[in-house]
């Protein structure tokens, strides 16, 4: 079975995304699977070829988590583009109860 393993993407928790990605690509090639591994923040460049890996070619995917949280800023910029962090806006947050009440969410969008 082909499979695309997504992975990474635009997030403080980019490094631990990118690392467990790995790990479970590696798993599916184990398992006989053809693996894509895909960051989604970076896509696939116009007119690059999709090569599934296998088995048999014995080239695992590998990735460190670093000491230091990712640059976000930094990736933006090699990248040339400016993205928001994954998730819903601050504003949309839900707000937590006060601990003395009977529980529940106030002012929530979700409900």
């Amino acid at each position: 079975m082909k499979i695309i393993v997504l992975a990474g993407g635009y997030s403080p928790e980019r490094d631990v995304s990118l690392s467990s990605g790995s790990l479970i690509a590696n798993a599916l090639m184990e398992r006989g699977h053809e693996v894509f591994f895909l960051d989604p923040w970076l896509g696939i460049k116009a007119g690059e070829r999709v090569h599934y890996r296998t088995r048999e070619e014995g080239l695992g995917f590998a990735y460190e988590i670093g000491g230091e949280p990712p640059d976000l800023e930094l990736l933006g910029a090699e990248t040339g583009a400016k993205k928001s962090l994954i998730g819903p806006p601050r504003q949309h947050r839900r707000e937590r109860a006060d601990p003395g009440s009977t529980g529940g969410v106030r002012n929530s969008p979700y409900g």
